[in-house]
């Protein structure tokens, strides 16, 4: 997947296909506004202020407290974007927006976008991390609302992956116990806990993490920071680390896969989600690639590549039984890995 441009006359098609069309301009000045003025409309309240019904700009501004004509002008740029359609000098949701930025939708976007806007400030120390080759990680840097923000864009993720992910589990029928490191609101030990009812989950994260997060039968929350706390021996038949090892580095993900293996019982599965470095000599695509980069920004070694995924898992004494990129999940891979039993 990449980022195309397509024009609406046929001399901009011919002039595109010819490469006369300077794309770097817009590229560098389209793009960031067209991504700016999205996160910002979801931040004023913009497509939530229209849910029940279109409005022009007047009566749109009065309701989220912003001048008419500025805020015109951003509603415009979503009509370009495909967010919004402007009919009768009102303008209304469309079915894009609809699925993908309304809070109540069950594929909303929102969180992420909100979050993104965040994210905007680590992206601004590209050239740093190019000059230097420091990244400047995020965990522990972030303030609280933005660490909530991060926290709700996650769950919000995990959401969308979790049918592809949770399929790459064997049956638990009988399993009795489930540790979920870096787990978060425990978005994913709720779904195995409502499939497996002999089930129970412990989910281990930052207490932040999983601060007003609902209770619920059999799952409890532990505080700790995965580097460190304490996973006990042989407690657990499944194991779950979704989207945890790119902030740490391989040095640390070496030494917590070794204290994952401990922790599950013989015959005990480890599933590992994770972003996965890409091969531009390969034909990786440009998407995938622009994740490599944002990654290697905000994480001290990550991504990794699937290979280093495994590697831990087979020096921790885990049997690796399978080790691939998710279909629908993109730029994601999954490892699973067995405990030998005795």
């Amino acid at each position: 997947m990449r980022a195309r441009w397509s024009g609406d006359t046929w001399l901009e098609k011919v002039g595109l296909a010819v490469g006369e069309v300077p794309t770097p301009i817009l590229e560098t000045m389209h793009l960031p506004l067209l991504a700016r003025a999205l996160t910002v409309s979801v931040r004023l309240g913009v497509f939530e202020a229209l849910a029940g019904g279109a409005l022009d700009a007047a009566a749109l501004a009065g309701r989220l407290g912003t001048p008419a004509g500025a805020l015109e002008r951003l509603l415009d740029t979503q009509v370009g974007g495909g967010m919004l359609k402007l009919q009768g000098g009102r303008y209304a949701l469309t079915r894009l927006a609809k699925k993908w930025v309304l809070a109540g939708s069950p594929s909303s976007l929102r969180d992420s976008l909100l979050f993104a806007h965040d994210e905007w400030d680590f992206i601004a120390g590209l050239e740093s991390y190019v000059r230097t080759g420091s990244s400047a990680p995020y965990l522990g840097t972030l303030s609280p609302e933005a660490f909530e923000r991060s926290e709700r864009a996650a769950t919000m993720r995990a959401r969308l992956v979790q049918p592809e992910l949770l399929r790459q589990l064997p049956s638990l029928e009988g399993a009795t116990a489930l540790l979920d490191v870096g787990g978060g609101h425990g978005h994913h030990a709720r779904a195995l806990l409502s499939r497996w009812p002999s089930l129970t989950a412990e989910v281990v994260d930052l207490p932040q993490a999983f601060a007003g997060a609902a209770s619920a039968p059999r799952l409890t929350f532990t505080a700790g920071d995965a580097r460190t706390a304490d996973l006990g021996r042989g407690r657990f038949d499944v194991a779950l680390l979704s989207l945890v090892a790119h902030h740490f580095t391989a040095a640390e993900n070496a030494a917590l896969f070794l204290r994952l293996a401990s922790a599950l019982r013989p015959g005990g599965h480890l599933l590992v989600l994770e972003w996965i470095r890409h091969d531009a000599s390969k034909g990786a695509a440009q998407a995938d690639l622009l994740g490599d980069l944002f990654f290697s920004l905000v994480s001290p070694e990550a991504p990794f590549t699937l290979p280093a995924l495994s590697g831990w898992c087979t020096a921790a004494g885990l049997e690796v039984r399978r080790a691939r990129r998710l279909r629908l999940a993109r730029g994601m891979g999954v490892v699973l890995a067995r405990k030998a039993a005795p």
